[in-house]
């Protein structure tokens, strides 16, 4: 607030109450009655207005510490939303963490996977020699991998496997009885 100095103060005082109480009165005015009252319905405006800035500031109070306690509320907010931020990233990270040990373990069990799948195809193919005459399947058998005769002959009942073993040419029936046991069967045809 601007501070006036000496009678510049009553001066501005008196022109900005002058159209409260009428026209202002000036000392040696002659008029010294209305002087004294004017004097008192300045003083009690001044009181009034006293009290209104009082109330004022006591609003513009109020309304600052609810402006401060938002402030603080706003604050508290962005905090909680910075950490909701850092734990969606924490949980994004441990989701591509879950996804890549997902994928590493497909890859894992993709091999067995294929393994019993092989297993369940020579199986069938078993049963499809089983279901043949003996001298047929093994005319077609003599002509196959060592590696998948062995495979099929094991899927099938020892019986039939072993009528179909003797029909074979005897040096690829004993390449495949020797990888049926275990060996590398290299004496191969």
């Amino acid at each position: 607030m601007r501070k006036f100095k000496g009678h510049t103060w009553v001066l501005l005082l008196l022109v900005v109450l002058s159209p409260l109480v009428g026209r202002p009165t000036f000392a040696g005015s002659g008029n010294t009655g209305s002087t004294a009252q004017s004097n008192i319905s300045k003083a009690s405006l001044l009181k009034a207005e006293r009290i209104k800035l009082a109330q004022e500031e006591k609003v513009i109070k109020v309304l600052r510490q609810e402006l401060d306690l938002q402030i603080r509320e706003l604050l508290k907010l962005k905090e909680d939303i910075s950490g909701l931020v850092i734990q969606k990233k924490k949980i994004l990270a441990k989701i591509e963490e879950v996804k890549k040990a997902t994928e590493e373990l497909q890859k894992k069990k993709n091999p067995a996977k294929k393994r019993a799948q092989e297993a369940e195809r020579y199986k069938k193919l078993g049963e499809y020699y089983s279901s043949m005459r003996s001298s047929k399947a093994a005319s077609i058998l003599q002509e196959m991998d060592p590696n998948d005769v062995v495979q099929i002959l094991l899927s099938m009942d020892p019986e039939a496997a072993a009528a179909i073993l003797q029909r074979m040419d005897p040096k690829k029936a004993a390449v495949v009885s020797e990888r049926m046991r275990g060996g590398d069967g290299d004496s191969e045809q």
